[in-house]
C-alpha cells in the first residue's frame, strides 16, 4: 500500500549541497552552449488545478523535449561524457582544454575511445548522444524490460546494444565487467562509492533544471521529486539549498511502491539494498539500491519519502495528458504523489502544504510512441 515516511525536522546541510550549487550549473550551461539543441525547457503554471487542491500554485517543469532526447537524462550522461572527454583531451595535449574548445576542434575528437553505460532507457540514450558528439564508440547494456522505443532511440545515436536478462542491477554488473575487460570508460548514473567523479558529473548536469526554475523567478515551497537511485532528486534538492539556504523548498522524494529503496534507507537511516518483490509500470524508477553519491545528500535534505502505486500513476498520466503533458508512469510519479498528498489533511499538515504553498513537480520524460 502506498505510504509516506517523514524524517525528523533537520537543518539543511549546506556543505552537502554546495557541489551542486550555482557554480555547477554555470559549468553545465557553458557546455550546453556548444549544443545546437540546447534550450530551456518550459515551466508551466496549473492555476485551475492549484485552486482545486487549495494551493497558491502548482508548477510543472516539462522535461519531455530536453536536448531533443525526450528526457531530463539528456543533461546527465551526455554532460559526463563531455567532461570525461575534455579531461582525456587535456591530458593528451598537456594543457587544460574546455568542453567548448574540444568540440570546436577537429572531428572526431576521440576516435579511439569507447564509452559504455547500463540503462533502463534514458540514461543510455544520453551517454550514446555524448559519445556521438565526440566521435567515440559506445556500447550500452540494456536491462530487460526496457521499452523497444527507447532501445531504438539509443541505437539511433550510433551505439551498440547489449541486452541483459534480469533487472537494472544486472545490467550494471555486466557493464562493469565489460568496461574492465575492454578498457572502456563506464558512465554510470549510480555510484557505488560517495566520491565517484563520473556520477558527480551526471548529477551536476541535472542542476540545470533547478537553475532554470529559479531563473524563471519561480520560488516553489514544495518539491515532489521522483527517484530511482536518487541522482536527479539529490542534485535538484541540493541546488535549491545551495542557492536559497533556509528559504529552500520542502523536498518530498517519490518512488514506486515496489521499488522504494530510498524510503527503506530513510527508515533505517542507512543505505539499504532491497529485494525485488514484484514488477512496476514505473520502469525507469525500478531501482533497488540507492546511489552512494545521492543517498547522503537526500538523507540530509529530504523531509519525506512517498511511494506511489501503478494505479495512481496511470491516473496521473490521464490527467497530465488532458493538460497536454503526456508522459509515462515514471514521468508522472511526482505528480501522482502531489495529487494524493493534496487530498490528505494529515499529510498537508505534516508538510505545511496550504493555500500559501507553491508545489512543483517534474514531468521527466515524454510519452512513448510505439512504431
Amino acid at each position: 500500500m502506498p505510504s509516506i515516511f517523514y524524517t525528523d525536522e533537520r537543518t539543511p546541510d549546506v556543505a552537502a549541497a554546495t557541489p551542486f550549487g550555482a557554480a555547477a550549473a554555470t559549468k553545465v550551461f557553458a557546455a550546453l552552449g556548444a549544443c545546437p539543441e540546447h534550450a530551456a525547457t518550459p515551466l508551466r503554471r496549473l492555476t485551475e488545478l492549484a485552486r482545486a487542491w487549495g494551493l497558491r500554485e502548482v508548477w510543472v517543469k516539462d522535461e519531455r523535449a530536453r536536448l531533443g532526447l525526450r528526457s531530463f537524462k539528456a543533461l546527465g550522461g551526455a554532460y559526463a561524457v563531455l567532461c570525461l572527454s575534455a579531461e582525456l583531451k587535456s591530458r593528451e595535449r598537456g594543457v587544460v582544454i574546455s568542453i567548448g574548445e574540444m568540440l570546436r576542434g577537429a572531428s572526431p575528437v576521440l576516435p579511439g575511445v569507447a564509452f559504455t553505460a547500463a540503462t533502463a532507457g534514458n540514461h543510455g540514450c544520453s551517454v550514446a548522444a555524448g559519445a556521438r558528439l565526440v566521435g567515440a564508440r559506445c556500447c550500452i547494456f540494456v536491462a530487460a524490460g526496457a521499452p523497444p522505443e527507447q532501445v531504438r532511440a539509443i541505437a539511433a545515436q550510433g551505439a551498440q546494444i547489449v541486452s541483459v536478462p534480469g533487472r537494472y542491477e544486472d545490467s550494471l554488473e555486466a557493464c562493469r565487467v565489460a568496461a574492465q575487460s575492454n578498457r572502456w570508460i563506464a558512465v554510470s548514473d549510480c555510484a557505488t562509492h560517495v566520491h565517484d567523479s563520473t556520477v558527480q558529473h551526471v548529477m551536476e548536469g541535472y542542476t540545470v533544471i533547478a537553475a532554470e526554475i529559479l531563473a524563471a523567478r519561480s520560488r516553489p515551497s514544495h518539491l515532489f521529486l521522483q527517484a530511482g537511485v536518487g541522482g536527479m532528486a539529490a542534485a535538484i534538492a541540493a541546488h535549491f539549498v545551495a542557492v536559497l539556504g533556509d528559504r529552500a523548498p520542502i523536498v518530498v522524494v517519490v518512488e514506486p511502491e515496489l521499488a522504494a529503496c530510498l524510503q527503506a534507507s530513510a527508515r533505517a537511516d542507512r543505505a539499504l539494498t532491497i529485494a525485488q518483490t514484484g514488477h512496476t509500470n514505473m520502469g525507469r524508477l525500478a531501482c533497488y539500491a540507492p546511489s552512494a553519491a545521492a543517498w547522503p545528500v537526500l538523507r540530509s535534505l529530504a523531509v519525506a519519502y512517498a511511494t506511489v502505486d501503478d494505479a495512481e500513476v496511470l491516473a496521473a498520466c490521464e490527467v497530465l495528458e488532458q493538460l497536454e503533458l503526456a508522459t509515462t508512469p515514471s514521468g508522472a510519479a511526482g505528480f501522482a504523489a502531489l495529487s494524493r498528498v493534496a487530498a490528505s489533511r494529515e499529510d498537508r499538515q505534516r508538510l505545511r502544504l496550504g493555500d500559501d504553498s507553491e508545489a512543483l513537480v517534474i514531468v521527466t520524460e515524454a510519452a512513448l510512441t510505439p512504431e
